[in-house]
Order: C-alpha cells, then structure tokens, then sequence
C-alpha cells in the first residue's frame, strides 16, 4: 500500500480541500491553533469523526511555553489521536494524520498507531515536518511513503491523483487493528 505524507504549511488543509472535493471521508484529526487572549498559546487536537459517548473534542495536546519551547501533553494525544487512527481503519477511510513531528512519533502509543495505519490497506495521509520523516520511513515497514511539499505548485494534482488511487484499493481490502 501507497501512503503520502505532506510537508509544509497548511498540509492539512490542502487535503481536506481535496478529499472534500472528491467526496471522500476522512477519518483521524487535525491540530488546530488556540489563543487566549488574542496570542497563540498551543494546538489542540480536532477529531473528524467523534466516537459517540466519548471524550469532547478540540482538546489542547501542544502549549508553547515559548518561542523555543513547546510542550507535549501526551495522554491527551495518546488517547485521542490514536482512537481517531482506530476509527479510521475500522471504517477503511481516508485516515489523515495532522502535525507529526519527530518528538510526537516518540511516544509510545501513538507511534503503535501510526505504525498500524502505515501497514493497513486504508491509507493515510500523514503531515509531517521534515524531522519527522525518518522515523515515518521506519515504521513503514517497507509500505511506500510517497512524499510531497505543499509547497509544490503542482502538488495539488498530484495529491487528488493519489487520493483517488487510495479510494479504490481501500475499498477492495479489509484490515482489522
């Protein structure tokens, strides 16, 4: 199985315009800004599909202590990102993986999750910072990881191309975590 990750600014949002476009469901989370009093303080965590009776949703997991510092709320996105991974294999849907970076791949749980997504048959997006790539290639486990720029002028195409690819295979196989 194929998957892409997609680096650069506004990832994220280049997928969900182009899965919209195409009527496909997404399944997984996005991280999503917050401020408090009108400064960006951290992310928070934003699942596409809320498990009913679960926990609420757009929950802080990222808060910058600083410029430099950030810091990792890590049962938040253990508990929550990685139900989302879930749901999406479960449902064999277009699974998107927001704001990976090398130290999020550290936690334990979550790269469990991560790993399992990259070896199913579903398919999923990961977007990532470019640390985050080499543990991404390791959990592989030897699957292809197409890679993109969102900054590409013609990643856009390419991306819907590649969607479209995913739909039809995920739709011929099942995969159970």
């Amino acid at each position: 199985m194929t998957n892409i990750v997609l680096t650069g600014e506004h990832a994220g949002k280049l997928v969900l315009e182009i899965a919209e476009a195409l009527s496909m469901p997404v399944a997984g989370y996005e991280l999503r800004p917050f401020a408090i009093n009108g400064r960006i303080k951290g992310k928070m965590i934003h699942l596409f599909q809320t498990p009913a009776g679960e926990m609420a949703n757009d929950i802080p997991c990222l808060l910058f202590l600083s410029d430099e510092k950030q810091v990792q709320v890590q049962e938040v996105i253990e508990e929550l990102a990685v139900k989302a991974l879930r749901q999406g294999v479960s449902q064999q849907a277009l699974i998107l993986a927001d704001g990976l970076t090398g130290d999020l791949l550290t936690l334990p749980a979550f790269r469990q999750g991560v790993q399992a997504c990259l070896q199913s048959p579903c398919g999923i997006v990961l977007c990532a910072e470019e640390d985050a790539l080499p543990a991404l290639r390791d959990l592989s486990g030897g699957c292809d990881l197409q890679v993109f720029s969102a900054e590409d002028p013609n990643v856009s195409m390419q991306l819907q191309n590649e969607l479209c690819s995913l739909a039809r295979k995920s739709r011929t196989q099942t995969f159970y975590w």
